[in-house]
């Protein structure tokens, strides 16, 4: 028997996913997957490390920090609307969305009959006269290419998306294509504070 106080404590890994890279272990098209990367291969991905799931997701187009766990539970907790954590984006936009726009994003949506969880989105300063606009989005939820529809709904288009945090997790200065194992005590640090907030793994 494995009683939880000797449980192996779960790893976590940060990835810096580039564009044109599937959020999948394979693709039928043979297109190249996070699993593909040379980081995640032998030498730099020993046999040693674990097997690792993705904590959500980014579309092909999307770059940016992606969280990988060798645990399962903690992973589902991790994107659970439940849980709540943040996500932090940068996104570059084609367009402006106006003040009373922003608001009801952040009041919370219903596009298509898919409601969505007040977001916050906040434009860069020093932008006046461009094309395009780059803003700074906090989700909690995180639901299927949540950001690029909010912001086609109000005849943006989007044309970067940057992910910086999720949680706790930056991205930080990791090289695009690039992996780093969070530390044990940090990762220590966050299961305390997941289970402050009543989350069991």
């Amino acid at each position: 028997p494995v009683a939880p106080e000797t449980k192996p404590l779960p790893r976590l890994f940060l990835l810096h996913k580039p564009v044109d890279v599937l959020v999948t272990h394979r693709d039928h098209k043979g297109r190249k997957t996070i699993f593909d990367l040379a980081c995640l291969n032998p030498p730099l991905w020993p046999a040693t490390n674990p097997r690792v799931m993705n904590v959500g997701r980014l579309d092909v187009n999307s770059e940016g920090l992606l969280v990988l766990s060798s645990d399962g539970p903690l992973a589902q907790a991790m994107m659970s609307p439940e849980t709540a954590l943040s996500r932090l984006y940068r996104v570059r936009v084609r367009g402006q969305l106006k003040p009373d726009e922003i608001t009801a994003i952040a009041q919370g949506i219903t596009i298509d009959g898919v409601e969505y969880r007040g977001a916050e989105f906040v434009e860069e300063y020093g932008q006046e006269g461009r094309a395009n606009r780059w803003y700074r989005c906090v989700l909690t939820e995180g639901k299927n290419r949540e950001i690029r529809k909010l912001f086609d709904h109000f005849g943006c288009v989007v044309n970067r998306l940057v992910r910086l945090q999720y949680g706790p997790f930056t991205l930080g200065d990791i090289p695009a294509g690039d992996i780093r194992e969070v530390p044990a005590a940090k990762v220590k640090d966050f299961l305390d504070h997941l289970a402050k907030k009543g989350v069991t793994l």
